[in-house]
């Protein structure tokens, strides 16, 4: 969202980027987006992916973390 125009405003990222989804949680902290879990509609995710806002990429997960539990409809705090 741009703040001026308050227009949802298209960037290009590089990497790969989360598949779609709904439900699921977001944090920023610094220059990164944090998403958690999410449901695509037939799928519970596991997963926490990383969104690098300075470099406008998606960071590669370089380790095998999945979450304990399935993340559904909850919600973050930092």
């Amino acid at each position: 969202l741009t703040p001026v125009s308050l227009q949802w405003e298209s960037r290009k990222t590089a990497g790969q980027p989360p598949s779609p989804r709904g439900y699921h949680s977001t944090i920023h902290h610094d220059s990164r987006l944090f998403i958690i879990g999410g449901f695509n509609g037939s799928v519970v995710f596991d997963e926490m992916l990383t969104l690098d806002l300075a470099g406008s990429a998606f960071l590669p997960q370089i380790t095998n973390f999945r979450l304990r539990f399935q993340k559904l409809n909850h919600n973050e705090l930092i």
